[in-house]
Parts: structure tokens; C-alpha cells; sequence
């Protein structure tokens, strides 16, 4: 029965080994999510365009995605976008009172995705020029 057993915990060990030197060799061969897609036939023109979303660091981002529930805020950002070379709050004031407007003003400066040099205004990142990247990314994190 001894004998029996050291054999069984022999072999455990050897499986164990076993299974480790297999999930190595598999994680070296296994095929990539854009692998995949090609020899699907599909062709991947862009992936995660970080550069053109607006979206603060991970600290603001739970209350960001928060504040895009607000069709207003959305309306908000589209207008920031468009209007970043000439950033006042008279031009943003369209799609909600002057104080909400101001809220929605001072969350973004708070989230550092707009910045004051003197008395101008303007966004953080430059390379953002349309709001479509951003609600892409939005209902991405919905679902």
C-alpha cells in the first residue's frame, strides 16, 4: 500500500510538471486576438485610439463615465471638441443653463482635460477632433 502510494504521488507530481510545461508551450504558440480576425479574413485598420479620445486618468474615469450618462454633458463634450481653438463658455452655452454649463466647465478642468494658459481655455489633449471616438469608447464600456 506504501509502494502504491509514493507511485501515486509520484506520477501527481509528473502531471503537474506535465501540465505546466503543456499551458507554456500553449501560451507560446496560441494565436492573437488580430491573428484570429486575419485568417478570418478580417483586417484590423486601428486599434485602441487613446490618442483621440477624451478621457481622463484612471483616477476621474468612474466618475467621467458617470457624468456621460447626462445627454447634456455629451452634447457639452461635442461642443468642447468643436470648439477648442476658441474655448469660452459663451459659445458652450447651448445645450444647458449657464450654471450647468459652468459645472460641466469646472469637472473638466478639475479631471485635467482642459487647461488654462492665461485667460484662454483649451483641451489637454490636441489630437482629439471629434466626439466619435469618445462615445464609441462610452457604449463600449456600457456593455
Amino acid at each position: 500500500m506504501a509502494l502504491d502510494k509514493a507511485k501515486l504521488v509520484e506520477e501527481i507530481l509528473y502531471l503537474r510538471k506535465e501540465v505546466k510545461r503543456l499551458r507554456k508551450a500553449l501560451s507560446k504558440r496560441a494565436l492573437g486576438i488580430y491573428s484570429l480576425l486575419q485568417h478570418r479574413g478580417f483586417k484590423v485598420y486601428k486599434k485602441e485610439p487613446n490618442e483621440n479620445l477624451l478621457i481622463p486618468t484612471k483616477k476621474y474615469l468612474k466618475t467621467y463615465y458617470q457624468m456621460l450618462h447626462k445627454y447634456s454633458f455629451r452634447l457639452f463634450l461635442r461642443d468642447v471638441i468643436k470648439h477648442q481653438h476658441l474655448l469660452t463658455l459663451d459659445r458652450l452655452i447651448r445645450f444647458a443653463t449657464p450654471s450647468v454649463t459652468r459645472e460641466y466647465f469646472d469637472f473638466l478642468l478639475e479631471v485635467k482635460l482642459l487647461k488654462k494658459n492665461q485667460k484662454k481655455y483649451s483641451l489637454v489633449s490636441e489630437s482629439v477632433t471629434s466626439f466619435g471616438e469618445t462615445l464609441e469608447w462610452y457604449i463600449a464600456e456600457i456593455f
